[in-house]
């Protein structure tokens, strides 16, 4: 009985960690290049954009698995999660970062003007 529960909290807690995922990625994306509008030389389509939501997604939840973030709490300490937290960003946050960076739309960082053909 507290398998089957915990297995379903578990798988609770992917979808909504894939919803919240998605959710922040279109939230930077809009806060990039719409809301504060740093992209002078033109934008990357929101199309061209999302397209790596693909591996994201996945690429983070075997992360978040990796580092224990999907089992049980009652032995976890809160400072013990936010550290496996922190630990599987670190890792994934500069990965995409580069992959965006090099690949979306061929554009690049320029201290200039961040995004430049």
């Amino acid at each position: 009985m507290i398998k089957d529960n915990q297995r379903t909290l578990n798988r609770l807690q992917v979808i909504i960690d894939s919803c919240l995922i998605i959710a922040a990625y279109h939230l930077a994306y809009w806060a990039r290049f719409e809301w504060l509008a740093l992209g002078k030389l033109g934008n990357p389509s929101l199309k061209g954009y999302m397209i790596y939501i693909v591996t994201l997604v996945p690429i983070y939840l075997i992360l978040y698995r990796v580092f224990g973030l999907y089992g049980s709490k009652r032995s976890k300490s809160r400072r013990a999660e936010l550290l496996a937290l922190f630990k599987a960003n670190v890792i994934g946050v500069p990965y995409f970062a580069f992959i965006i960076s090099k690949y979306c739309c061929n554009y690049h960082l320029n201290s200039e003007t961040f995004w430049i053909k």
